[in-house]
């Protein structure tokens, strides 16, 4: 064991492993990205019985980059050895700081505390799962990409979309609204029958609603955005569930003034939806 220097790339990681530790210690890591992470690093270098130099890393030659970059590879390499057979050694738990510091306590500190907690506990309804599918499945499909969780969830939230829209398509998401499957959680046989379409005898999930029913008018209503989308010179194809969850994301660059296209792509279709519902 001896002193150890450890260099790091960002001036903000130098400052949080030392100026700011004492301070988001006493918060008990709320609202702090990897906080897991850190919490083990300042419980290794408080084990040692040496002192631990850490500093922002100097301008780099060719040699020292290359040296740089092996030593990267390496930590990736011993992080996915990690993962799969778990740490050799962990700092002593004696040295990790957990808790909120009581003096430094307040009403929303600890509200945010507790909801990271449970949140942690959290799962996903299954209905979830299955929209985000849908849309990646859909995305994948027609802009050869895949977006993330994240990106979804953004673009429902786009601030091109009505906040009527955007809480519609939400509720698509969730499976919030009483149709389909969802009336067959009762028992009483009057109310299981909701579950079918009248017109098609058949069960009636959101996306049947919105793009299959043989009811005239989701096939009205699209047939009127296709027009008005291909007077853009755009090539029309009827959105599926996936495609109006998703519908913020696509970019179109036909024309000149390609952002004024992808926004009247998102509320044309998002618009469109709202109107069949």
């Amino acid at each position: 064991d001896q002193p150890l220097n450890i260099e790091v790339q960002r001036k903000t990681t130098v400052e949080l492993l030392t100026s700011r530790i004492e301070g988001i210690e006493d918060q008990g890591y709320t609202g702090v990205p990897n906080r897991k992470i850190i919490k083990e690093v300042m419980g290794s270098i408080r084990s040692r019985k040496h002192r631990t130099f850490i500093r922002k890393s100097k301008a780099r030659n060719d040699a020292e980059s290359r040296r740089v970059t092996k030593v990267k590879q390496k930590a990736k390499k011993g992080l996915k050895m990690n993962e799969e057979m778990g740490p050799e050694e962990r700092a002593d738990p004696r040295m990790e700081q957990s808790g909120i510091k009581l003096s430094t306590a307040n009403q929303l500190l600890v509200y945010k505390a507790i909801r990271e907690q449970r949140m942690e506990k959290y799962k996903r309804r299954n209905r979830i799962n299955l929209s985000i599918a849908k849309a990646q499945a859909s995305m994948k499909r027609a802009y050869k990409r895949s977006p993330t969780r994240e990106e979804i969830w953004k673009g429902i939230r786009h601030r091109d979309l009505s906040r009527e829209a955007r809480y519609f398509m939400t509720m698509l998401t969730h499976d919030g609204y009483m149709i389909g499957t969802n009336w067959e959680r009762f028992d009483k046989p009057e109310l299981r029958e909701r579950a079918k379409c009248r017109k098609c005898q058949m069960t009636e999930p959101s996306e049947h609603i919105l793009t299959e029913c043989r009811c005239n008018g989701q096939e009205t209503i699209w047939g009127l955005a296709k027009e008005i989308w291909e007077k853009k010179g755009y090539r029309w194809r009827k959105p599926d569930l996936g495609d109006i969850l998703t519908c913020a994301l696509p970019k179109f660059n036909k024309n000149k003034n390609g952002e004024g296209d992808s926004r009247f792509f998102r509320i044309l279709i998002s618009e469109s939806a709202r109107l069949i519902w």
